[in-house]
């Protein structure tokens, strides 16, 4: 392009998102819409009913990731989870602690009762619904060990990790019902109509700078696609970023699977539960798998990661306040490292480009987390 001289015609690109997460996908078009908004509708040809149409498609998926911490009992279900990870942390301990004992009959009940818990060493690692599973298993094996389980004092607390799970399975099923009674659409459901929306815009701004013949207004539609490009750079980058600190670091986050000795190798509370360039493209256009997963992973795993990106997305404006950011800044990088009270959530700020750490107060708000791990 020549000094001064604007070309023939603009083109806004794509951001391939249909493989960014939800918490992305719905960050990337609330972007967009603000950057287009803020222009004149009429030099871009755009009508109000055009701009509702992705605004609401926009507000149906912030309303899907805000779904799941909505329910007053979402809170109350992370301080129940950290608990029972806290107490099969003790269980475990107790039994390789008691394995040393210079006391005979203590040292045998904890070597019998191992080999009985052996297959549920690191379940605090698990999905939360695995891990609701495998505590129902351990409770009917302890009945073949009462009076072992007596001995080393882990009566108490079995006891209680049955009322703490109890609790848990009951919460988590009234908020299953609370979804279903919502009855809100899919992310598969609502995503594709968000990029169509999105695409119609684009197709309008695109043919509003073709057809303008005010040369002031073509200025300004070309810096639009230059802003939107550069939006959907950063949030490219970010996304790939994300992908390959998972794929350097793939068991950061990940659990520990039953099995193994509840007195050695790995500690069960180690590890987790888990620029722009010139206007042109097609965006949010293609089809790829399921919105937000990638071929070939966990989908257990990838599963607890939605779960957990639904359980922080509303938590996020407080938190970028709370640290002077701005707003919408801050995108879950869908990494956890820890378990219970010491879990921390990985973020990535796409106006600093720097990553963010955070963990859980007791009150269910982030607080930042000093360092990384």
């Amino acid at each position: 392009m020549e000094k001064n001289k604007l070309p023939r015609f603009v083109k806004i690109e794509g951001g391939n998102c249909a493989r960014f997460s939800n918490v992305m996908h719905m960050q990337y078009h609330r972007r967009l819409y603000d950057q287009v908004v803020a222009v004149d509708k009429e030099k871009l040809k755009l009508t109000d009913a055009v701009l509702a149409e992705w605004r609401e498609a926009i507000d149906q998926e912030v309303e899907l990731n805000k779904e799941a911490t909505q329910s007053v009992h979402t809170a109350r279900l992370v301080k129940l989870d950290a608990e029972r990870d806290r107490l099969l942390t003790h269980f475990f301990g107790v039994i390789r602690i008691q394995k040393l004992s210079p006391v005979a009959a203590i040292q045998e009940a904890a070597e019998r009762v191992e080999v009985i818990f052996k297959p549920y060493a690191g379940i605090q690692n698990e999905a939360l619904e695995a891990e609701s599973g495998h505590i129902a298993g351990m409770f009917e094996d302890a009945k073949k060990c009462t009076a072992d389980l007596t001995t080393l004092g882990l009566t108490a607390v079995l006891s209680q990790l049955r009322t703490v799970n109890g609790e848990f399975e009951q919460l988590g099923a009234t908020r299953r019902h609370e979804a279903v009674e919502a009855k809100r659409p899919s992310a598969t459901a609502i995503r594709p109509k968000t990029d169509e929306a999105l695409e119609f815009v684009v197709q309008h701004i695109q043919g509003s700078y073709l057809f303008s013949t005010v040369e002031a207004d073509r200025l300004l539609i070309y810096s639009l696609a230059a802003e939107m490009n550069k939006i959907t750079a950063d949030f490219k980058a970010s996304h790939k970023s994300s992908d390959a600190q998972k794929k350097k670091h793939p068991g950061d986050g990940g659990g520990k699977k039953p099995g193994g000795n509840p007195g050695g190798g790995k500690k069960p509370d180690d590890g987790g539960k888990n620029p722009g360039g010139n206007p042109g493209g097609n965006p949010g256009s293609g089809k790829t798998p399921e919105p937000g997963k990638d071929p070939g992973k966990d989908p257990e795993k990838e599963k607890e990661l939605d779960e957990i990106e639904k359980m922080l997305t509303p938590l996020i404006p407080a938190f970028e306040k709370e640290i002077g950011d701005r707003p919408g800044s801050l995108s879950f990088a869908r990494e956890v490292v820890g378990t219970g009270k010491d879990r921390r959530f990985k973020f990535y700020n796409t106006r600093t480009k720097v990553w963010t750490w955070a963990t859980l107060r007791a009150d269910g708000t982030l607080a930042p987390w000093a360092a990384e791990p």
